[in-house]
């Protein structure tokens, strides 16, 4: 099983990656869906055996990463984008047009700050939410895809419990 963390929208919060990947110990790979991508750098270097992805976002001013990637594993193709580009605080249709342009039967993208995993005529698609500032009223979330003879999708939640223990909770998923 291959599992790759899917994070978006941390704004200068590195410290929401490095205790992500803390409480992910199995993680192989990182992706970061853009605005303040490079947020990866410093985590990157305390987690070597972690491969990070990343994408640049309407907030990222500084190069370093391109602003849409493809990146296959198994049957998986992943579309990467950070969805400013798109237009999806007003609608996935143009999205949608482009992750069929690029052949993916996945497309993660961030912007909204508001988690989202739906399928569309056999495609799939995943907005992790914000790690560092929902602005759905939830809590921070992530994405995780597990990539084995099925490919898994899921979104978790970040919460604090009443002694103040940080837990995740399965917030949604998808088996393809």
């Amino acid at each position: 099983m291959f599992r790759i963390i899917i994070a978006s929208d941390t704004h200068g919060r590195c410290d929401k990656i490095k205790d992500l990947l803390q409480r992910e110990p199995d993680a192989d790979a990182f992706f970061h869906l853009g605005d303040n991508a490079r947020d990866i750098a410093e985590a990157a270097s305390l987690f070597p055996g972690v491969e990070f992805i990343s994408v640049l976002g309407n907030c990222d001013y500084m190069g370093g990463a391109p602003a849409e990637r493809l990146y296959e594993r198994g049957s998986a193709r992943f579309f990467l984008t950070h969805g400013h580009k798109y237009g999806v605080k007003y609608g996935l249709n143009k999205i949608i047009g482009a992750a069929y342009l690029k052949k993916a039967n996945i497309c993660l993208f961030g912007h909204t700050h508001a988690a989202f995993l739906k399928e569309y005529d056999g495609m799939y698609f995943m907005n992790p939410g914000s790690l560092a500032f929902p602005r759905d009223g939830g809590p921070p979330r992530y994405g995780i895809a597990d990539i084995g003879d099925e490919i898994r999708l899921s979104i978790y939640s970040i919460e604090k419990t009443r002694g103040d223990k940080i837990i995740t909770r399965q917030t949604d998923f998808i088996t393809i």
